[in-house]
């Protein structure tokens, strides 16, 4: 499996082009702006004979989806999916919740069929699988390439240092917490079942989340965020505590106690560009 991101143009989203054994899969298609030169780009990609046969869109949000009816007349075989919230407004060539007229744009409309949380779409030697990641739009995916450990989240992170664009038509930012946070903890629950030996779980609310490590897994938190400094991220260590329904001066008590007195069993993780100073969208605490 081969998979290559093409960087988007101006206002373009990023193109990506997997590539396995029976079939090729592109995720989000740009504006119209550039659809020709996107054309060309993917085409100097594959073989003379192949065809990319499905078009999944992260959103349908004109910087991603703009360009999709331009890959139909190319491809006729294309088939464009998007989640099931998007569909309607795609086949209409709604202007206003594709935000198309923010482009001074017109939408061009496409058939669109919808693909829904955990469908997978097959390429031979592996498969892309859609996640649902509504915040930004309602029907928000993301596309899981597991074979090269990404997932392409396209409006729900344009870029590191930019985060979803939650005022548009159809945003919501509980739903784009939610979404977020249940991403975060699925990734460390597979952590933990990696490492069973070394971690005993993890707990949390949104992206407010935290590992715990077993006393036998040979280091402490404190040592464990150290070393992980070396590689650009600050963990913090905190101490153990059971959050009860006792109120708010319990939280508010744990919080201090985690500042003030670090404990070896707790890891709690928050996320910086080290580098740059600045800030990273993806942050994880204990609690």
């Amino acid at each position: 499996m081969r998979m290559t991101r093409l960087p988007g143009i101006h206002h373009d989203a990023n193109c990506v082009v997997v590539q396995g054994e029976a079939s090729v899969v592109l995720i989000d298609a740009g504006t119209s702006w550039y659809q020709a030169l996107q054309v060309e780009r993917i085409l100097g990609l594959l073989d003379e004979a192949v065809q990319p046969e499905h078009l999944l869109l992260t959103s349908r949000r004109y910087p991603f989806s703009g360009a999709a009816a331009h890959f139909v007349e190319r491809w006729p075989g294309l088939r464009v999916h998007v989640g099931e919230a998007g569909v309607a407004a795609l086949e209409t060539g709604d202007f206003f919740s594709t935000w198309a007229n923010r482009y001074d744009s017109d939408m061009p409309a496409v058939r669109a069929e919808p693909v829904a949380d955990m469908d997978i779409i097959a390429l031979g030697d592996g498969g892309v699988q859609a996640i649902a990641l509504p915040g930004h739009a309602p029907e928000g995916l993301g596309f899981l390439v597991e074979d090269r450990s990404t997932v392409v989240v396209g409006a729900a992170l344009p870029r590191a240092d930019l985060p979803a664009r939650l005022d548009l038509p159809g945003a919501s930012l509980l739903d784009h917490v939610a979404s977020r946070g249940q991403q975060l903890q699925d990734g460390l629950q597979k952590l933990v079942g990696r490492y069973p030996l070394l971690l005993a779980g993890c707990r949390g609310w949104g992206l407010l989340q935290g590992l715990v490590l077993k006393p036998e897994c040979g280091c402490t938190a404190p040592q464990l965020a150290k070393a992980a400094i070396d590689q650009q991220l600050l963990l913090v260590a905190l101490p153990p505590c059971a959050l009860t329904a006792a109120g708010r001066r319990d939280r508010v008590q744990f919080v201090r106690r985690a500042v003030l007195r670090p404990s070896p069993s707790w890891l709690g993780v928050r996320v910086w560009r080290l580098r740059s100073l600045r800030r990273s969208t993806l942050s994880l605490g204990a609690v």
